[in-house]
């Protein structure tokens, strides 16, 4: 049994690698399926947890904008970063114990960096072929310096996401068992190394 996290840049494919390495490998597979659980073992709604996330379709635009709702997030519904991490270690950890699983994002390389059986896997790509694949994967229609825009706010609420809970932004290398640059390695390639990684 093992278990897969997978760290990405926004728009390198990450998703679609995670749900075909699932298939292949037979393993379950954990991205937003992850808030409705999250949100109840907080005890609290759906719509909490997913303001707390600061999720890509929150139309905010600058730092201030994002530290604003932030800080009014946590008041209204009371959940704090320290409950948040707590929270997603409890499920993290069950996730390991029933094994063979794929977890997205959401700090999972922190909180099980140590744990025996767990790869931990970074997907990476530059800016231009990032924003070829949101339009032809993602059918995102957006003229270029709004793409641009758009691939910087999401990396933006990544980072701030993982500095507020786990004060690093997950760019270190040492985190990782495998690093894959996307934009030099096919996405078939990626998925074999990694195959041949955990098998």
């Amino acid at each position: 049994m093992a278990i897969l996290t997978i760290s990405r840049t926004y728009g390198c494919g990450g998703r679609e690698i995670a749900r075909e390495l699932a298939s292949i490998l037979g393993y379950h597979f954990f991205e937003k399926e992850i808030i409705p659980t999250m949100a109840q073992k907080l005890d609290r709604s759906l719509e909490a947890a997913q303001k707390h996330e600061l999720t890509i379709e929150l139309p905010l635009t600058s730092a201030v904008d994002i530290a604003s709702f932030r800080i009014a997030a946590l008041q209204k519904n009371s959940i704090t970063p320290r409950e948040y991490v707590e929270a997603l270690r409890t499920l993290f950890f069950e996730m390991v114990h029933r094994g063979n699983a794929i977890i997205i994002g959401r700090g999972s390389q922190f909180v099980l960096q140590n744990e025996p059986g767990v790869y931990h896997l970074r997907l990476v790509a530059n800016l231009k072929d990032r924003m070829e694949h949101l339009r032809t994967e993602h059918l995102l229609r957006l003229l270029e310096t709004d793409m641009v825009q758009k691939v910087q706010r999401e990396e933006r609420h990544r980072r701030e996401f993982l500095e507020t809970h786990f004060q690093s932004d997950g760019e270190d290398p040492l985190l990782y068992h495998l690093t894959i640059n996307l934009s030099k390695i096919s996405r078939q390639k990626a998925i074999d190394l990694i195959v041949n990684l955990v098998t």
